[in-house]
């Protein structure tokens, strides 16, 4: 989980997406995932990473595991 996630948790969001798939752009390759993914509505990255040395200006959605998740 990325440090940016937590201030997330304990809050409820819509299910936008299930992932199963990803594609890596670096390699040009899609890849199944391991396990389920989800991405939640509203929830973007902020670009801020720790181990990046510059702020990523993508805006891409945070990956959420199932098991992170509480269905209600």
């Amino acid at each position: 989980m990325m440090d940016q996630m937590w201030q997330f948790c304990g809050k409820m969001f819509k299910v936008v997406k299930i992932v199963n798939n990803l594609f890596d752009e670096k390699e040009y390759k899609m890849y199944k995932t391991r396990s389920t993914l989800y991405m939640l509505e509203g929830l973007i990255c902020d670009g801020e990473v720790d181990s990046f040395e510059y702020r990523c200006d993508r805006s891409c959605y945070l990956f959420w595991h199932e098991e992170w998740l509480e269905k209600l």
